[in-house]
């Protein structure tokens, strides 16, 4: 998707997200075909698309002219504060975002709900994004000064490092995942496609009643319950 974005930047010609991603399907399937329906590719093309089409709708309005002018006039540390606690707000809501619509998949292949993942999610973000930076760089500048290829290593392995800890940190954290029985595919459709028509259509039905599918749909994903099997199914 990457290459895609710089690709249509570099002919001055845009390129739209579903193209990106289009493209990116193509490629993983010419590649590798076997990835395509596996859980960690479904997840990732859904987590790309909530970032893309769903993050935004949840972002916070910019400032009113009162209230820029306002934040102009306050002196430089409340600015740099106020910055730094937008930034760690919109960090967290976008992670957030992306947690609620990716578990009720994740759940669906690996059975596992980690609610720890609102906690650590922006932190891990945070530190893989510098390192990714740092990685990258190394690399470019690496092929022409290797001392840069060394320093980029020495820069990461922290980062690396504070994800390790944090990972840890967080698995032994009382209540940070629990496990749920097995969940029928036509529950977690019917999720996605409620979401849907919550986020195009919001006025079609009232909030109450929003508010009732939303807890109704929770209360038929988090119950363990199955439909009874037809066929003979004999266990030792």
């Amino acid at each position: 998707m990457v290459g895609a974005f710089s690709l249509g930047w570099i002919l001055r010609r845009p390129a739209p997200a579903i193209h990106a991603i289009s493209v990116a399907w193509i490629i993983l399937l010419i590649l590798q075909p076997w990835d395509i329906f596996s859980p960690g590719s479904i997840l990732s093309f859904l987590a790309t698309a909530c970032l893309i089409w769903v993050v935004p709708k949840f972002q916070t309005e910019p400032l009113s002219p009162l209230d820029q002018l306002t934040y102009e006039t306050r002196p430089l540390w409340q600015k740099l504060l106020l910055d730094l606690w937008g930034g760690v707000r919109e960090g967290y809501k976008i992670s957030a975002v992306i947690w609620v619509l990716v578990t009720p998949l994740a759940v669906y292949y690996t059975h596992v709900v980690s609610p720890i993942g609102l906690l650590i999610g922006p932190i891990l973000i945070f530190l893989t994004t510098i390192a990714l930076i740092v990685g990258f760089t190394s690399l470019l500048l690496g092929s022409l000064i290797p001392f840069f290829a060394t320093l980029g290593s020495w820069l990461m392995y922290p980062l690396l490092a504070g994800c390790s800890v944090v990972v840890e940190l967080a698995d032994k954290t009382p209540g940070a995942y629990f496990y749920l029985a097995d969940k029928s595919l036509w529950v977690i459709v019917i999720g996605y496609l409620l979401f849907a028509i919550w986020l195009t259509k919001p006025l079609i039905v009232s909030k109450k009643i929003w508010l009732a599918l939303a807890g109704a749909w929770a209360l038929a994903f988090l119950v363990p319950w199955r439909w009874a099997p037809r066929d003979l199914q004999i266990t030792f």
